[in-house]
């Protein structure tokens, strides 16, 4: 059984895949929201859906660019593309949240 080491966590590729898959899931969920279904409540399994996942997606939104700037700066500024790709999806989603109506 392998063990997780807390200074290998950002070499691992399985850890940045798992960043780029989250902060698509984010992007996706939050446009998905905003733009398709507009009033989640009108729709009662999207209402649920909605409810339980608003507060992870809203902390995922916050913490993955956090992430992204941690692993960036630990590789002295020589990050691996998948890190970059996230952090530019996330502030993607930060400017939909913001100017999305």
């Amino acid at each position: 059984m392998v063990q997780a080491n807390p200074d290998n966590l950002g070499s691992r590729n399985n850890f940045a895949v798992l960043v780029l898959v989250l902060s698509l899931f984010t992007h996706l969920f939050w446009w998905v929201v905003l733009y398709i279904i507009r009033d989640v409540y009108k729709f009662p399994v999207a209402g649920v859906v909605f409810e339980l996942l608003w507060l992870p997606m809203i902390l995922l939104v916050f913490a993955l660019p956090l992430v992204c700037v941690f692993f960036f700066i630990k590789k002295k500024m020589h990050p691996d593309k998948r890190y970059l790709y996230s952090l530019l999806i996330t502030i993607g989603t930060i400017l939909l949240l913001v100017t999305g109506q």
